[in-house]
């Protein structure tokens, strides 16, 4: 089987386990702050719901997913604490490559966003894209890597 029909089914599977558990917990608020900063600009709310989607769509997970399923059978265990600065690290290279851009689109647009709605708003949507981006959906990632899907 090709190797991007094989990824292309993880990221698939992947996902929709991190749709279900962590993106609900995560992405609960992201509806209603987005309604406003589009009262002021619709544009602008539609550009970082555009942002979540690249996040969404990045392979980093499956990448995490995968370092995940071979610490496991290396029996390498990573402290909790230390667990995500660890991945931070796995996945420096492929940041700079792939998902900077975006990261770069993300700040950008939550400057434009603390300039319309106030800091109280772009810092609940800061706070939602970090755990989405780096935070606990990563984590999650790995530990289903570590653990299988399920």
């Amino acid at each position: 089987m090709n190797t991007l029909k094989v990824t292309k089914i993880e990221f698939e599977s992947l996902d929709k386990v991190l749709s279900e558990s962590v993106d609900k917990e995560i992405l609960l608020n992201l509806d209603h702050c987005l309604n406003l900063v589009r009262k002021k600009s619709r544009a602008l709310a539609s550009s970082l719901n555009r942002c979540f989607n690249n996040a969404r769509n990045s392979m980093r997970y499956v990448l995490v997913y995968n370092l995940g399923r071979k610490d496991f059978k290396n029996k390498k265990h990573i402290k909790e604490e230390e667990l995500q600065k660890y991945l931070k690290d796995y996945l420096k290279d492929y940041f700079e490559k792939n998902d900077f851009i975006h990261y770069r689109e993300f700040v950008r647009l939550l400057r434009a966003c603390t300039i319309d709605t106030g800091s109280e708003v772009s810092s609940s949507i800061k706070e939602m894209y970090n755990n989405f981006f780096s935070g606990k959906r990563l984590v999650k990632s790995y530990k289903l890597g570590t653990f299988g899907l399920s």
